[in-house]
């Protein structure tokens, strides 16, 4: 059987804009990444210690509240509650409106309860949790919590991160869009003027 030559033509070569494209794409989505990724944790650092401020004030506003006035559980700030020890049965809620999966992950009643900020996750959202064990009668144990919602605060930085990354796609567009004028004006022109040279 005849065997069919192999085609002479030579292999397409790799143009001075292609090769330009890919170091230039690349380092330019290291640099938004690194950007970007240093961005967030700013913001994420200024919501965490906006939250601890303000999760120290309220649970410091409720637990006077409370003491002046025992069971009253009106005009409790949202996010903040009161809890007692329900015997071996865990905590239970007695005011405010805490959710029962942040209740169910505090300590046994019997345990120390941390009392600086703690970064929990309950109903799908990221809580910034402080606690303030107050002085009870005996065998009762109250304490109370004050949130504040993290996941919140940083949604409402939803339309920056849109911003960011529409900005950050259109640059890439646009390097490609020089990649290629670059292409056209200066590689093709060489090589037409190779061709010439050639016949």
């Amino acid at each position: 059987c005849a065997v069919r030559a192999r085609s002479s033509e030579p292999l397409p070569t790799m143009t001075f804009g292609r090769r330009l494209a890919l170091p230039l794409v690349s380092v330019l989505v290291v640099i938004q990444a690194i950007a970007g990724a240093s961005l967030y944790f700013a913001i994420r650092s200024a919501a965490l210690s906006d939250g601890e401020t303000e999760a120290a004030a309220a649970v410091q506003n409720v637990a006077r509240g409370w003491q002046a006035n025992p069971g009253d559980a009106a005009n409790l700030p949202p996010g903040t509650g009161v809890v007692v020890a329900d015997g071996d049965r865990g905590w239970r809620v007695v005011a405010g409106n805490v959710s029962p999966a942040l209740v169910a992950m505090l300590s046994e009643p019997g345990a120390a309860v941390p009392a600086g900020p703690a970064t929990i996750y309950a109903d799908g959202q990221e809580l910034l949790l402080r606690t303030m064990v107050l002085p009870d009668a005996p065998g009762r144990r109250t304490v109370v919590l004050a949130t504040t919602n993290v996941s919140a605060k940083l949604g409402h930085y939803r339309f920056v991160w849109l911003v960011l990354f529409c900005g950050a796609s259109l640059l890439v567009a646009a390097s490609l869009r020089v990649v290629r004028l670059i292409d056209r004006g200066f590689t093709r022109p060489i090589a037409q003027l190779t061709a010439q040279i050639a016949r």
